[in-house]
C-alpha cells in the first residue's frame, strides 16, 4: 500500500523525469499482479485517508483490470486476470455498495460544500471511475443475465433508505446527512441506526443519482472497442438496454 501511494505521488507530482517513469513501470507491473484486485478495493473501501489522485487511480485501476479480465479454466496471459463465477458475484457484490457510499458522499459534498468530507478525495470523480468498472462488469459477467441488466440495478439502488447497504447508512450517520442535520441516534430493530428525514433522503437522492450515472456511461462501455468481450455478450448486453 505504501509503494503504491509512493508510485502515484511520484508519477502525477515529481519534477524528475526518472522517478516519473520508474513510476509508471511500476503501476504498469502493479496493475498485471495479482496485488492489483484487492489492493485496489481494499483503498476505496476505506477511503477516509486517500488522495485524490491515489481514489482516482484505485478507481481506474479496477476499470481496466474489469476490461481485460476474462473467464476461463486458468489464467494464460500476465495482463488478463481471470475471474469464475463466484469472483464475478463477489465482484458486484463488492462494487454496487462501493458505488452507492461514494454516491451519497457526493450528495453530502454537494449539499454542505466542499471540505465537508474532511481529508477524502472529490466523490463524484470516484464515483463516475466506479461507475465505469460497473459497466465494465455489467458487460462481462457471464452469470449476469444481460436483459436483466438495467432491472437488477433499478432494483437495487431503488430500495427505500433503510434497505441501503450498511456501508452507505455509517457514512450518512457519520458525516451528519444533509444540510448539516444529525442523521438520527435510534436504532431500527436490526440494531442499525435510523436515518432522519434529511440522512433517509441523502441516501435515497444517492441511489438514484447513482443508478443514472451507471446507465450513463454503460451504453458506450458496451461499444468501447477497449474491452474485451465476445461479440455475442456485446451484442446482448446493447440489445437489454
Amino acid at each position: 500500500r505504501g509503494t503504491l501511494r509512493e508510485a502515484v505521488a511520484a508519477l502525477y507530482t515529481s519534477p524528475d523525469q526518472n522517478q516519473r517513469a520508474a513510476a509508471d513501470q511500476w503501476l504498469q507491473w502493479f496493475l498485471r499482479s495479482d496485488h492489483a484486485w484487492p489492493l485496489s478495493i481494499g483503498m476505496l473501501r476505506d477511503a477516509t485517508d486517500l488522495t485524490s489522485l491515489e481514489a482516482l487511480f484505485c478507481a481506474r485501476a479496477l476499470h481496466v483490470l474489469l476490461r481485460r479480465c476474462v473467464s476461463k479454466a486458468e489464467k494464460t496471459q500476465k495482463s488478463h486476470a481471470v475471474l469464475g463465477e463466484g469472483d464475478w458475484i463477489g465482484m458486484r457484490d463488492c462494487l454496487l455498495p462501493m458505488a452507492w457510499n461514494f454516491a451519497v458522499k457526493t450528495v453530502l459534498h454537494d449539499v454542505r460544500g466542499a471540505g465537508s468530507i474532511p481529508g477524502e478525495a472529490p466523490p463524484r470523480t470516484v464515483l463516475t471511475q466506479v461507475s465505469l468498472a460497473i459497466a465494465a462488469l455489467a458487460c462481462k459477467m457471464p452469470n449476469w443475465d444481460e436483459r436483466a441488466v438495467v432491472r437488477d440495478l433499478a432494483g437495487y439502488f431503488g430500495v427505500d433508505a433503510e434497505a441501503a447497504p450498511d456501508a452507505v447508512v455509517n457514512t450518512v450517520v457519520a458525516l451528519g446527512g444533509g444540510a448539516g442535520s444529525n442523521p438520527g441516534n435510534v436504532n431500527n430493530a436490526d440494531g442499525r441506526q435510523k436515518l432522519s428525514p434529511e440522512g433517509a433522503a441523502a441516501v435515497t437522492r444517492a441511489g438514484a443519482g447513482c443508478l443514472l450515472q451507471i446507465l450513463a456511461v454503460l451504453p458506450d462501455e458496451v461499444t468501447a472497442r477497449e474491452i474485451s468481450i465476445h461479440p455475442g455478450r456485446r451484442a446482448d448486453v446493447a440489445d437489454g438496454l
